[in-house]
């Protein structure tokens, strides 16, 4: 350690490091003044050389990186059946999941959530279209039936809450909810239960009229920015228009859903980092 740039007594040469690797100290007093009269923007704005050790840490965590919170399914795909999908609900991101009325986004949404409880995660389900016993018996059906147990019996259902206690919160509204009412409701999963994944189901009833782009847009804005400040996944399911809709000058009945046929603000796949859409 240079003794030019720091005196700490030899038992603590282990603990603190000397940031300039050895280097003399170059810069001066007025250098220093200079700097502290700089905008808050210039301390953001960064020369490339002052991410190297960032970077350099962020190789070493993909070397060791094992993907946590993936998909249930396996690929159907000719040539790749049986092969994981490449796909992680990572933290800080948004997907969305869209489809037609009727599609079955709610029954996957619960499939993906079993799934990801089983993988660790602390589950979030904001279903403001059905009531929390009905999710539950979804959710229980999915667990235990199968095609030869088609009846949920006493030690099933106990089986149930001892497994998913503590792990899974269904919040307990079926209304609609103000965008900064949704907010609230998720900062506290968040920071009241420890939920990292959090579904929110469904967008539109986060919204008067789900066709109101300024409406919409707030909403999916704010939505990427909470999952990105509390470092979770968030899933919002959003609705298809429906086929022939009279209201669109591009969406025939004889189209398949994609992205474009999602009702509302185009922002809402736009700033959403991954989409996935149910239908022919």
């Amino acid at each position: 350690m240079n003794p030019k740039n720091t005196s700490v007594s030899p038992e603590l040469d282990d603990y603190w490091g000397d940031p300039t690797g050895g280097a003399e100290i170059e810069t001066s007093l007025a250098d220093y003044e200079s700097r502290a009269y700089k905008s808050p923007e210039f301390f953001i704005n960064k020369d490339v050389l002052e991410f190297k050790n960032d970077f350099q840490n962020y190789l070493e965590a993909k070397k060791t990186h094992v993907s946590k919170f993936t998909l249930p399914f396996t690929q159907t795909n000719e040539g790749c059946v049986g092969r994981p999908i490449d796909f992680e609900f990572r933290p800080g991101e948004l997907t969305v999941l869209a489809g037609e009325n009727g599609s079955g986004k709610s029954l996957l949404l619960g499939q993906i959530g079993l799934h990801l409880i089983s993988c660790g995660a602390s589950l979030y389900i904001a279903s403001f279209e059905m009531a929390p016993v009905r999710t539950i018996e979804r959710m229980l059906m999915q667990t235990v039936c199968s095609q030869n147990k088609r009846k949920i019996e006493a030690p099933d259902v106990d089986l149930f809450f001892r497994q998913f206690a503590s792990k899974m919160r269904i919040c307990d509204l079926q209304r609609k909810v103000a965008p900064n009412e949704l907010l609230r409701l998720l900062d506290s999963a968040v920071h009241d239960y420890q939920s990292n994944i959090l579904f929110v189901d469904s967008l539109m009833m986060c919204v008067r009229d789900d066709m109101d782009k300024k409406e919409t847009d707030y909403v999916m804005t704010k939505l990427v920015e909470f999952a990105r400040t509390n470092n979770v996944h968030i899933v919002v399911v959003a609705h298809c228009r429906k086929r022939g809709d009279a209201g669109s000058k591009t969406y025939s009945v004889f189209d398949s859903a994609s992205k474009d046929s999602i009702k509302g603000s185009s922002n809402i796949t736009n700033i959403a980092f991954n989409v996935f859409r149910l239908g022919s």
